[in-house]
């Protein structure tokens, strides 16, 4: 009696320690209008991450991975690919990791492995180039930590948004020869540096922070972190997004001439990393579209959440 005892409370805690599982899955984000203003990401639900790694020693030297959750949602992948995130913040220490972690979580519970990657950036010693070379060897452990775990993807896109946009772009240059089958989506990327850094906006006043300097000054730091420089080559796809409102990257500073460019009306800057919005929902219609190896355009997806 006293082992059917025991027996059964190892069933009633297996049976909870799985309810709590399924409860700690289930997440929703209210849905928005366009050109959302920034508070409306800093209150969202956001699930914990499967894993934390660190990859060097300073304590700003991590990645997150979030294990790609059954989705509830009409974007069903057929398989579990995974998204390789760069956050912005316009490469300033002040912004970190944790304001984009609502949409790293939303992308998890659309179906996708997640990986998102902090770095050092201005004012903990991550000044041009040390943030790049920082998530340089960021994916070289990510790729590692992927073989260890059995982690296989058809598809790996290097998603970035803002200042974090800038720097995904210059990574997947590398992150070629590290991953096959790799994509790049940019989220209002800085790609036209240079011309950024002349604007008077908070972000663009701290470009010359990040750089060490003016384009004068340090031209050629301007060159080699300048995205227009690179043709872009080895990927399997690119396209940059940019919303029509953004008042931080303008679109005209959003575009590269060797990707796809996509520019959504009536969109605004943090629209991208909410996982309410029609941006959101842009950005899953084009992972389904890159796990299913077709091409998406502008018609394929429709605004009925801002009415």
């Amino acid at each position: 009696m006293k082992q059917l005892f025991n027996i059964s409370i190892v069933l009633a805690c297996m049976l909870l320690l799985s309810a709590c599982k399924n409860i700690h899955k289930e997440i929703q984000f209210p849905k928005v209008n366009d050109n959302i203003p920034y508070s409306s990401i800093e209150s969202l639900p956001t699930l914990d991450a499967t894993n934390a790694v660190s990859y060097a020693s300073h304590q700003d030297q991590y990645f997150y991975f979030w294990e790609a959750i059954n989705p509830s949602s009409d974007f069903i992948p057929k398989q579990q690919d995974t998204v390789i995130f760069v956050h912005g913040g316009c490469w300033l220490s002040a912004f970190d990791i944790g304001h984009s972690q609502a949409f790293t979580s939303g992308l998890a519970a659309a179906g996708y492995n997640v990986f998102s990657i902090e770095y050092r950036r201005t004012g903990n010693g991550g000044e041009w180039p040390v943030a790049l070379d920082d998530l340089k060897l960021a994916i070289l452990n990510i790729r590692r930590f992927m073989r260890s775990k059995g982690i296989t993807s058809q598809q790996v896109t290097m998603v970035g948004h803002s200042a974090g946009g800038h720097l995904a772009t210059l990574l997947a240059v590398d992150a070629i020869n590290v991953f096959e089958n790799l994509n790049l989506i940019g989220l209002a990327a800085i790609i036209d540096l240079p011309r950024y850094a002349l604007g008077d906006n908070s972000c663009q006043t701290a470009t010359p922070k990040f750089m060490q300097g003016d384009e004068q000054e340090q031209a050629t730091a301007y060159k080699l972190a300048n995205p227009l420089n690179y043709t872009m080559l080895g990927l399997n796809s690119a396209i940059m997004y940019s919303g029509s409102k953004d008042n931080i990257v303008p679109t005209s500073l959003a575009t590269h001439p060797n990707t796809e460019n996509q520019i959504l009306p009536g969109v605004g800057h943090f629209d991208w990393i909410h996982p309410g919005s029609f941006a959101f929902k842009t950005l899953i219609q084009r992972l389904e579209a890159i796990n299913e190896n077709r091409v998406i355009t502008p018609l394929d997806v429709k605004n009925t959440d801002a009415d």
